[in-house]
Formats: C-alpha cells, sequence, structure tokens
C-alpha cells in the first residue's frame, strides 16, 4: 500500500493560469504566447487574456510572455498544487523600423491617380507626426 500511495505523489500533475493584461489600460490581452522553456511547452492566452497549461510537473520554471509590441516578460514560478492564478501585465512597447515603405501599381493614366506613392524614413514619418 505505501509504494502505491508513493506512485500517485510521484505522478502528481499541477497546472498552471493567469490573465495577462496590459499595464497602461488593463485590457486583456488575447494571443499573448506563454511558454515554459524547460518544459518545451506552452499556449496562447484567450480573447479575455486567460491561459491554462494543464498537466504540469511540479518545480520551479522559468516563464516567458511574449506579444508583439510588448516588452516580453520573464519570470521564475514555483508551480505545486496550491500555485494561485498569475496576474500578468504587459508594457506596450511599440513597433519601431527603419522605414516605412507603401507598395502600389502606376495607373497608366497619371491624371487618373488619386493618391501620391512614397517612401519616407522614420526618422521622416516621426517629424511630420
Amino acid at each position: 500500500m505505501l509504494s502505491a500511495g508513493f506512485c500517485i505523489a510521484a505522478n502528481a500533475q499541477s497546472a498552471l493560469s493567469g490573465v495577462v493584461s496590459d499595464m497602461g489600460s488593463g485590457k486583456p490581452l488575447s494571443h499573448v504566447t506563454v511558454y515554459i522553456p524547460e518544459l518545451q511547452t506552452g499556449t496562447l492566452s484567450n480573447e479575455d487574456g486567460t491561459f491554462t497549461l494543464s498537466s504540469l510537473a511540479p518545480g520551479t520554471f522559468t516563464i516567458s510572455f511574449s506579444y508583439v509590441g510588448y516588452k516580453t516578460v520573464i519570470m521564475t514560478v514555483v508551480i505545486d498544487a496550491a500555485t494561485p492564478p498569475l496576474q500578468i501585465e504587459m508594457e506596450n512597447t511599440g513597433i519601431e523600423g527603419e522605414s516605412i515603405v507603401v507598395y502600389g501599381t502606376r495607373n497608366s493614366d497619371p491624371d487618373r491617380t488619386a493618391v501620391n506613392i512614397s517612401t519616407m524614413s522614420l526618422a521622416e514619418a516621426r517629424e511630420r507626426g
């Protein structure tokens, strides 16, 4: 009997859940990547910012939360049966690039072109507001 109880405890599984939101507005963030590299497992947050990783072995793990336009959050969490849901706030950093390029096709009749097409650098875009 003692050995059967030991096997059950050794195979115990835990879960990790929580909510991911924008630090400034508090709005939930959907499709945030939640990843545990040591276990090579992860998930995405739902439309309401919630996520759940089930069937995890208990232990201490590094967890990363990443989303385009936001600063990646990396933290260490002890996962066991008593781990409370996490409340993750991510900082919006915006997306920056070197330039903005707009592609279009040329109309054979220049008088019929409704919009001018041009290219500008990121610095020019910032200057123009």
